[in-house]
């Protein structure tokens, strides 16, 4: 075979491949056809500047004459932008996807159709998951590291072996075997994520606290639905408050911030326990070595024994003490929705 019949081979099997992809994404939508879309085709007519003008003053809210041309062509500018960068946006991710799935050997029709079976699967489980009071972190961060490698094969490894790297075009993501060394200098060869929307899906369960609402968003949106009935789910996070972020859990000997266990000794959870008693009151170190838990022990060092994302929330200053602060908390308060319950059925450390 001559090398311009086998390129002219190689082009028709991608382009029957990239039909195979586009078919199985088509088809992969469960939502019934809305009544809109049960309606006849109608060809959209020319609209005129007028209507187009008037519809702007009322959605701006101004008068009809403060639309100018001006505005008018801003307004179509921004417009085929935004249509532009969206179009990008899609075409990168199918790019990325085709590569992905030849990457996995994944390219049969069969092994296609069960590969966005499975995707969505760990979408719904996601969504499950971020719907009861408590998300596991270490469940959300499997089924993110699942949906990102490979959806069809289960990812159930502790937290400290899944690592995830910041990369050029996006994550490096690998799931470390049991036992492995890690060796800074060489780090454990892992895939590299570059769609853009399991790059977006990584970027909020990692980030803190978790964007569980954005999570929840973006999954619909990948899914194309909202997810009404789930087995195990719960209704909706309600949110969460200042009062309510940070809690202690005395069994486990942990500290709960927005959901996420941090495992300290006991002299942590007392002293976090002593603040959390009087919220946004100073506590001063004599009253704090009053307990005799604390006998011995300077009330500064144990305060730097703790994990870094509770000292963030937690204010020092000389002769006064220690106190919550309660403005920061209201800050985080107001991009979580998580309920930080008393006490958790995961061990999740920070």
């Amino acid at each position: 075979m001559s090398q311009d019949e086998d390129r002219s081979l190689n082009v028709d099997e991608s382009s029957t491949f990239q039909q195979i992809v586009l078919e199985a994404i088509t088809r992969r939508r469960r939502r019934e056809p809305s009544e809109s879309r049960l309606e006849p085709h109608v060809v959209p007519t020319a609209v005129d500047q007028d209507s187009v003008r008037a519809s702007l003053a009322v959605l701006l809210q101004i008068p009809i004459s403060e639309v100018t041309d001006s505005v008018l062509d801003e307004l179509v500018r921004r417009i085929t932008a935004d249509a532009e960068s969206d179009a990008e946006r899609v075409a990168a991710y199918l790019d990325q996807l085709i590569e992905h799935l030849q990457s996995l050997k994944c390219t049969s029709r069969q092994d296609v159709f069960e590969y966005f079976a499975a995707a969505d699967r760990v979408l719904l489980e996601l969504y499950a998951e971020l719907r009861k009071p408590r998300p596991s972190p270490t469940r959300l961060l499997q089924l993110t590291v699942q949906y990102a490698l490979d959806p069809r094969q289960i990812v159930d490894a502790p937290a400290h072996q899944l690592e995830i790297r910041r990369h050029l075009d996006g994550y490096e993501v690998a799931v470390l075997p049991p036992g492995y060394v890690r060796i800074r200098s060489i780090p454990y060869p892992g895939f590299v994520v570059r769609n853009p929307f399991t790059r977006q899906l990584l970027d909020l369960v990692l980030e803190e606290p978790p964007q569980y609402p954005a999570m929840m968003q973006l999954i619909e949106m990948l899914l194309e639905y909202v997810p009404q009935e789930i087995e195990g789910t719960t209704p909706p996070l309600t949110p969460v408050t200042p009062e309510t972020a940070v809690q202690v859990d005395r069994e486990d000997s942990c500290i709960i911030v927005f959901g996420r266990r941090y495992v300290v000794d006991l002299q942590l959870i007392h002293f976090v326990q002593a603040l959390l008693e009087t919220p946004g009151a100073w506590v001063s170190s004599t009253n704090l070595a009053e307990d005799p838990l604390f006998l011995g022990e300077r009330i500064d060092r144990l305060f730097k024994k703790l994990p870094a994302s509770v000292q963030e929330l937690i204010e020092s200053r000389p002769r006064k003490g220690y106190r919550l602060r309660l403005e920061r908390l209201a800050q985080l308060c107001q991009k979580s929705s998580v309920v930080p319950p008393a006490t958790l059925d995961d061990d999740e450390n920070g």
